[in-house]
């Protein structure tokens, strides 16, 4: 068997066992433990845009939703479904951070609880709101880390010279299918993924795949420079009843590369900026149970781990983080992904910076004022520099604990895309999917609604209860399996060497 056929079927494991991490609003029923989707009977999904800005090594989406209610006003509980990551001890492990809602303007309380999705279990942010008779606009905004896998790289990957590349594959999902419970059809939805020059990876998209391998889907989207961009129209995307899969969901896959399976190595052209890197800090390991807070979680690009300082009168005042880049570097933007962004209640437990200096070792020094929120945010600078320390000047203190929290830093080499206006990206023009050829011949059918609550009447609240903390460090997806498909991959290398 050639290692190519090896790493087809160890990719085609490894993705058969990833559950989905992202999704569209859904409407939910059931109590907390056994969250399901329902079907609504008066309001229809009319619009939505999703926007994807891939970072270094994470990625952060931002969606809006707008709804029309053809009846009387309604209190909704929404409910926003993401994978359990059975690898994080945390009740539920959690897959993806910094969730936020809103109505319109106005912040949407937040609680995370756990049920199903299909057959599937599936954690559930949720979120209650109102809607108006005529229409409602709803926004969610977090942040995640890829899944990653071991397998072959794009056959028509550029430049040439790296043609067939064995690499590790790493790809990052949205759910369609959970939007299927809305009133009517979807009207018009645009789904965009747009990459920073310096997201460690490559060979986006993937048109010369074999045919058995799962690849960027569905088929339809268009590319132009770092963005892929979906247009679906008039549909209702359906989950497989049999299968628990739409063909309707979203996934654009790329390649990591690392490890000794690459033929050649890595191309020179590829410069993570995290490549070689590491973290200090100058306050004491945290450490609660098993799980550790040291300040390399602040470059993992796992957006659920962060760094946190030991407790101190000061609330983390005073504090340093230090980033050696491994070599030296031009930076023109720095990304802060503030405070402990796994869950909302651990963001308010711990302080976030509010006031920080970023110290260069070139000397320079650049004052930075963040906003209380766990949202990425950038800040230029023009420095070339191999090492940089963040400062904590103030805070915003923490409602439980006197220590203040980093969930990732980066230092690009550009600055990062940016998010457009709703009205802009609704309107974008190019091909759209189509959709019949998507359709599913045994579609699961969300249970009609029960919970249609007039807006004077008192909805019924699940019992909000503190989650466990996590006890045990988050892996990235797939990566245990990927770990072990390394050494397995490197075996069979050598063997074939020696066998030559």
């Amino acid at each position: 068997m050639g290692l190519r056929r090896v790493l087809t079927i160890a990719l085609l494991i490894t993705l058969a066992t990833a559950a989905p991490a992202h999704a569209d609003d859904g409407r939910v029923g059931g109590s907390p433990g056994n969250v399901r989707p329902v079907a609504s009977e008066h309001i229809r999904m009319e619009s939505e845009t999703v926007q994807v800005v891939l970072y270094g090594g994470f990625a952060e989406y931002l969606v809006d939703f707008k709804f029309v209610n053809s009846g009387a006003a309604e209190k909704v509980r929404l409910g926003f479904p993401f994978a359990l990551d059975d690898k994080t001890s945390g009740t539920p492990g959690i897959a993806l951070g910094g969730f936020q809602a809103w109505q319109g303007d106005t912040p949407l309380k937040v609680t995370v609880t756990t049920g199903f999705d299909g057959p599937y279990e599936s954690g559930w942010y949720e979120h209650e709101a109102t809607f108006p008779n005529g229409v409602t606009f709803v926004r969610v905004r977090y942040v995640s880390r890829p899944s990653v896998s071991a397998g072959i790289a794009d056959t028509e990957v550029t430049p040439p010279a790296y043609t067939g590349m064995y690499s590790a594959t790493a790809w990052y999902p949205y759910v369609l299918h959970t939007g299927a419970g809305w009133q009517g059809t979807i009207g018009r939805a645009v789904i965009r993924y747009t990459y920073c020059s310096d997201t460690r990876g490559w060979a986006y998209g993937t048109a010369g795949w074999p045919e058995e391998t799962p690849c960027t889907k569905p088929a339809g989207f268009s590319r132009t420079g770092q963005r892929f961009q979906w247009i679906l129209e008039d549909f209702e995307p359906s989950l497989d009843a049999v299968t628990a899969q739409s063909p309707y969901d979203i996934a654009l896959f790329y390649n990591q590369g690392f490890g000794a399976i690459q033929e050649p190595p890595r191309p020179d052209w590829i410069r993570p900026l995290a490549a070689g890197a590491a973290a200090s800090s100058e306050s004491p390991l945290l450490e609660w149970g098993d799980a550790k807070f040291g300040a390399q979680k602040a470059i993992d690009s796992d957006p659920v781990t962060a760094w946190l300082s030991a407790p101190t009168n000061a609330d983390g005042r005073g504090q340093t983080l230090r980033v050696d880049l491994g070599e030296t570097r031009t930076v023109r933007e720095v990304r802060i992904l503030p405070g402990y962004a796994r869950l909302p209640e651990d963001f308010a437990d711990h302080a976030r910076p509010r006031r920080a200096t970023l110290i260069f070792s070139d000397g320079t020094r650049v004052a930075i004022t963040l906003a209380d929120e766990p949202s990425v945010q950038r800040f230029p600078v023009n420095v070339s520099c191999s090492s940089a320390t963040l400062r904590i000047d103030d805070v915003y203190p923490g409602t439980t604990f006197r220590n203040v929290g980093i969930s990732e830093i980066e230092f690009g080499e550009s600055a990062a895309p940016l998010f457009e206006s709703y009205e802009a990206v609704i309107a974008a023009e190019g091909p759209t999917v189509n959709t019949d050829a998507l359709a599913v011949a045994n579609p699961w059918t969300p249970e009609t609604t029960s919970t249609d609550d007039p807006a004077d009447a008192p909805l019924p609240r699940p019992t909000e209860s503190r989650l466990a903390r996590p006890r045990g460090e988050g892996l990235i997806p797939g990566l245990l399996t990927t770990i072990v498909l390394l050494g397995v991959t490197a075996a069979f290398t050598s063997r074939r060497e020696s066998d030559d």
